[in-house]
């Protein structure tokens, strides 16, 4: 009756891999209960089959310790205000440290928080002064 051609057809779902990039082989593996917690403490938000395979080819997450990322968060807010104060400085609303001054505190907090997370690229979004 009627022809559908493929490259109009609509389709669903996420696009296909590459054929070299399917995964088609399944590999299972038996753990213990101290081996299933360690890998569970270990994967995060992570599958566990997702987390095993990037364990067997060395592309694991770094580990970044709790206390750094409670320190982030709140250099976050700190940051903040000083972009508020520097803001108020800029609009004549507000006297202090020289304009210079603030700009080089806030960046000296944004590389303090790239190295909490491990990073040492800027902050997305984010230029530098």
């Amino acid at each position: 009756m009627t022809e559908i051609n493929e490259d109009r057809k609509r389709r669903r779902g996420p696009i296909p891999l590459d054929a070299n990039e399917r995964r088609n082989h399944c590999v299972s593996v038996r753990l213990n209960k101290n081996e299933l917690n360690l890998l569970d403490a270990r994967r995060s938000n992570f599958e566990r089959g997702e987390w095993l395979r990037m364990a067997a080819i060395d592309q694991l997450p770094c580990f970044i310790p709790a206390v750094n990322r409670e320190a982030w968060i709140e250099l976050a807010r700190l940051a903040a205000n000083l972009n508020q104060f520097q803001t108020a400085i800029n609009q004549g609303r507000a006297s202090g440290y020289p304009s210079n001054f603030l700009g080089e505190v806030l960046s000296q907090v944004k590389a303090l928080r790239r190295d909490l997370l491990g990073t040492g690229e800027p902050d997305e979004g984010n230029a530098e002064n």
